[in-house]
């Protein structure tokens, strides 16, 4: 897409990008560094992004706070639930 643009295409999933602050680009990125750990079921059908993966995530970073851990759980169920509905949305 960012080479479409380079040559003038008007590419509209970059012009109506999201900005994002500090705080919220480090939960993007913890977004899909996990996705890459989900399990894809029979059919191309993906799986939750494992809880294991979370907390191991989370060891890896020094995310020790209860609060912070939970911030970052709800924040990253939200993305993957939000995901799999597109995905689910794209197969029909």
């Amino acid at each position: 897409m960012q080479e479409q643009a380079k040559l003038g295409t008007d590419v509209k999933a970059l012009r109506e990008e999201p900005w994002l602050y500090h705080e919220d680009a480090f939960l993007w990125v913890s977004f899909w560094k996990l996705s890459s750990t989900r399990v894809w079921g029979e059919g191309g059908t993906p799986f939750a992004i494992p809880y294991r993966e979370l907390l191991s995530y989370c060891l890896f970073h020094g995310i020790d706070d209860y609060h912070e851990r939970m911030e970052l759980e709800y924040v990253i169920r939200e993305l993957d639930n939000a995901w799999m509905q597109e995905v689910a949305k794209a197969k029909t």
